[in-house]
């Protein structure tokens, strides 16, 4: 398990943004704040400082993304229980990202799996992911 360069998450917006894959923008967003403000400016909101950028963001590390990608499953099993459709697609959108910026291919491609549960099989295999791995320090 490691993060993507870079050079890799700039080469994946560019193919997010061109796509119709990411309607709800959530995979750009992701890739974005992975970046650093030098790097991510040009995808920014005007008036967005580098002060303001580093104090909002989760910090682009194993540590953080996984313990970001833990947080987020209470809501996200929230929304599937619920059957609130979009925002459960949406939350795998997210996971989708967040695996491919580790680079796990496998549980990146689950993400896609059918989910007539509204994705509650799947979050139950990514939860069961995340007890198995621990981020490096």
């Amino acid at each position: 398990m490691k993060l993507r360069t870079i050079e890799e998450i700039l080469l994946k917006l560019e193919e997010v943004i061109g796509s119709n894959e990411d309607f709800f923008g959530v995979q750009k967003n992701s890739l974005i704040g992975a970046l650093e403000y030098e790097d991510a400016k040009e995808f920014l909101k005007e008036g967005v400082t580098k002060e303001s950028w580093d104090e909002g963001r989760v910090k682009y590390n194993l540590k953080e993304l996984m313990q970001r990608m833990k947080e987020y499953l209470d809501f996200a099993f929230d929304k599937a229980e619920n059957g609130r459709g979009l925002s459960a697609g949406r939350s795998l959108d997210h996971y989708r990202i967040w695996f491919w910026l580790i680079t796990e291919p496998e549980m990146e491609m689950h993400t896609q799996d059918e989910y007539g549960d509204y994705g509650k099989s799947i979050l139950t295999d990514i939860e069961k992911w995340l007890e198995s791995h621990e981020a490096p320090e």
